[in-house]
């Protein structure tokens, strides 16, 4: 007899995070050819002030996790959702102030209930700036 074990993961928390770039080269950037070759990693870091050859984004987050899947490495079913809320304070050792917003969501959708790996599963995430500016 076939018994299905639906599992169900709430998770809150708090962490800290540090990045620290340093001795970035920017390999395709030519700034003495005619006409110059910008990189977008070089006009982002300009126009928002960044060094283009170090940065340091340091602060706390809040994290939840939602995981409803069967299976976290070869999934058949379930869901999984985590958000995550990134402050960045100067005050930390971050280069400017900043605030980013991390949410990640992946389903499966059965397309045959009669064979279980006959699916097709979704993930999309998105990251996004909500106040301040970051580094590239």
């Amino acid at each position: 007899m076939d018994q299905e074990l639906n599992t169900m993961t709430i998770f809150f928390g708090l962490g800290y995070h540090l990045d620290v770039h340093y001795k970035i080269q920017d390999n395709l950037l030519d700034l003495v050819a005619d006409p110059p070759v910008i990189t977008s990693h070089y006009a982002y870091q300009t126009a928002q002030g960044f060094s283009t050859e170090k940065y340091t984004l340091s602060g706390i987050s809040i994290n939840a996790l939602f995981d409803s899947r069967d299976n976290a490495i070869n999934p058949y079913s379930g869901r999984y959702a985590f958000a995550n809320i990134r402050i960045n304070p100067t005050f930390l050792g971050s280069d400017k102030n900043s605030t980013i917003l991390w949410l990640e969501y992946r389903d499966y959708i059965h397309l045959n209930k009669d064979r279980a790996r006959h699916l097709i599963g979704f993930w999309t995430y998105g990251w996004f700036i909500t106040s301040g500016e970051a580094p590239y």
